[in-house]
C-alpha cells in the first residue's frame, strides 16, 4: 500500500493515530480510502474512513477539511507515525 507515496509491504500489524493521517485529493498511488462518518468536535473534526487495509480514523482541524461522507480520498501518513503492535506470524 502506498502512504503518500511510500509503500508498506510489510504484514506486520501496526498502529497509526488519528492525528497522523492526513486527507488529501486521491492519487492513483496513494493509498485511498471512503469518508464514511464525520463528527464535529469543537475544534476538529473526526473522520472515519474505509480503505483497502482497513477502517482508519482521521482528526482535522475545522474549517480546514472540507469533504463529506461518502467522499474518496487519499490517505497520507509518514512511516514515522507507525507503531509495530506485534510481529507477524511465522
Amino acid at each position: 500500500m502506498a502512504a503518500c507515496g511510500g509503500r508498506l509491504t510489510t504484514k506486520r500489524v501496526w498502529s497509526l493515530r488519528p492525528e497522523h493521517v492526513r486527507l488529501a485529493a486521491p492519487q492513483p498511488s496513494s493509498l485511498q480510502g471512503r469518508i464514511v462518518a464525520r463528527v464535529f468536535q469543537g475544534g476538529q473534526i473526526l473522520f472515519e474512513l474505509d480503505s483497502p487495509i482497513g477502517r482508519l480514523n482521521s482528526i482535522q482541524p475545522a474549517g480546514t477539511a472540507h469533504m463529506r461522507e461518502g467522499d474518496a480520498v487519499g490517505l497520507c501518513f509518514g512511516p514515522e507515525a507507525l507503531r509495530p503492535l506485534r510481529e507477524p506470524a511465522p
